[in-house]
């Protein structure tokens, strides 16, 4: 009921402002958190598109709001397991940032790791790694060494590592990363177990 909710303030906030009014925006990206939360992200994807075609109509395809929207529908085919689909939206978005020449260090740190993962799931380890590198670079020059980014830059090295063969390696990301979670988290927290499972794997 939720859902079809939205989907009847979508369509009658078309009607009443216009397909291309500002508003709009604000009810689809809500639109799309509605199946995010439900887990639903081919739909979610399939909403972030039409959010995504109405920003360019707006602001542009060279714009930092349309890139920011590339950037989530890469997130939604991600999270469907439409890896390919999600690495050229994410690509795309590193394009659009670099031509913008805008400091957004941050935001470059978690795409590259995206690409990352991406690239992982398609199992290109090296490009992978090549990838994490870059987010683990940036994410110590901005966040700091001892940061929960770098503890997340950690962690991807260390899977990078792991299905290179490289054992040694992987695991010594892995020692980096785990003082940096449990500091934050604390030993029971989902991503700290799984990391003292991949040091048990190495």
């Amino acid at each position: 009921k939720g859902i079809d909710a939205f989907q009847y303030t979508v369509d009658s906030a078309v009607l009443l402002l216009g397909e291309y009014h500002p508003d709009i925006l604000f009810y689809l990206h809500l639109f799309t958190s509605v199946y995010d939360v439900e887990a639903r992200y081919s739909d979610s994807a399939r909403i972030q598109e039409q959010l995504t075609s109405k920003i360019e109509h707006i602001y542009g395809c060279d714009s930092s709001q349309y890139a920011i929207s590339v950037n989530n529908m890469a997130y939604c085919c991600y999270k469907d397991g439409n890896y390919d689909r999600a690495l050229e939206l994410y690509l795309e978005t590193v394009d659009i940032l670099e031509a913008l020449q805008e400091e957004r260090g941050a935001l470059f740190c978690t795409i590259y790791g995206n690409i990352s993962n991406c690239l992982w799931e398609k199992e290109q380890f090296e490009d992978a790694m090549d990838y994490a590198i870059k987010s683990y670079s940036l994410s110590e020059q901005i966040f700091g060494e001892d940061s929960i980014e770098a503890a997340e830059s950690y962690k991807l090295l260390g899977k990078c590592h792991y299905a290179l063969g490289e054992m040694e390696d992987a695991l010594k990301r892995y020692k980096k990363a785990l003082p940096i979670l449990l500091r934050n988290y604390g030993c029971k927290e989902r991503s700290v177990l799984v990391v003292y499972s991949d040091m048990a794997s190495c």
